[in-house]
């Protein structure tokens, strides 16, 4: 049968959750009745709660982690907690457990007068070494990119900027601290994510090469 409007609220369905079966529906005030909807007749509860899930899952699936995926390498997966404001990589390596050493973060810099980019990963406790990096890359100088050119140039943003699946693969050098470790944890491509993969992996992938960058 169908169900009415008090079957709905009494099943707990939301207009949310419907929206996922009901053709057409487009946000409404209240979800469309079963009958509505060409030959669906029963959705059970654990239908839902499988659904809820999968899309969660969907959610976290950042494109660095479907790259991985696709590529058959592994890695492991950490969220935490963003709300506080708190992503440098310090603290996202107090929120997920992992050592600042083993936690790095992802650098863009360009060589003056710009129009040349440059990656450089580093671990979290360090600070990059602007004349190791220019070195690294075989020029004179390098320095930061402004914030603002970050998204345009990566499609990431500050505090989720990972190495793996930039718009385009710039030349990339992660600090050789890496080898010393069997993972190290890297932006997941999106705030409250990271990944923890193998450096060697990690750099194969890339294309990236493992060289002293920090002070």
């Amino acid at each position: 049968r169908s169900l009415n409007q008090t079957d709905d609220l009494r099943y707990g369905i939301v207009p949310e959750v419907f929206s996922y079966f009901c053709c057409g529906f487009s946000g409404g005030m209240f979800p469309l009745r079963l009958a509505e909807c060409a030959s669906v007749c029963y959705i059970s509860v654990s239908m839902f709660k499988d659904l809820i899930m999968a899309e969660k899952e969907n959610h976290n699936k950042t494109n660095a982690r479907r790259l991985l995926e696709n590529a058959s390498i592994p890695f492991r997966f950490y969220e935490y907690d963003a709300a506080d404001g708190r992503i440098d990589g310090r603290s996202i390596a107090e929120k997920i457990g992992e050592s600042p050493d083993q936690v790095f973060k992802t650098l863009v810099t360009q060589a003056p007068p710009g129009k040349e980019y440059f990656v450089f990963v580093v671990p979290a406790s360090g600070e990059l070494d602007l004349k190791k990096a220019a070195k690294a890359c075989g020029r004179k100088s390098i320095e930061m990119i402004p914030q603002k050119l970050l998204f345009p140039l990566t499609g990431y943003v500050h505090g989720g900027c990972s190495p793996i699946g930039m718009k385009k693969q710039f030349p990339t050098f992660i600090d050789e601290t890496a080898i010393l470790y069997d993972y190290i944890c890297v932006s997941g491509g999106r705030i409250g994510t990271n990944l923890g993969i193998d450096p060697e992996a990690l750099a194969s992938f890339i294309g990236a090469e493992l060289v002293p960058l920090i002070r």
